[in-house]
């Protein structure tokens, strides 16, 4: 979200005047998605960026995974933020590549280690 302000021409009135607006849009940033995954539990933790404003209650910014699969080749699992958001997180365990889809989206990518499984 931007919030940008500046003068624009009203055909109105024949003059420049003020204005504000507020833009939403997507953009590339660098940050950090944590999975902690202990037996047959897991929480993730997503950055501020990602966080919508209306959220449910988390333990330290920690949401549980609910529907955990631990495969040999992929982990995956849901987590609810709110009442309309349960996004998917899918992590590749040859590639590294982590996506979490939902009414927000991220993906990201570990350095690859030659086919083996880095998680």
């Amino acid at each position: 979200m931007e919030n940008r302000s500046g003068m624009e021409w009203d055909n109105d009135r024949h003059k420049y005047v003020q204005k504000s607006t507020l833009e939403t849009g997507k953009s590339n940033f660098d940050t950090a998605v944590n999975v902690s995954i202990h037996g047959g539990a897991a929480q993730i933790r997503l950055p501020k960026q990602l966080i919508p404003p209306i959220h449910a209650d988390s333990s330290d910014g920690w949401w549980d995974v609910m529907d955990l699969v631990v495969g040999h080749d992929e982990i995956r699992g849901r987590f609810q933020l709110n009442a309309l958001n349960r996004p998917t997180v899918v992590i590749n365990r040859r590639s590294g590549v982590i996506t979490v889809d939902g009414m927000i989206k991220f993906s990201g990518r570990c350095d690859a280690d030659d086919g083996h499984r880095r998680f």
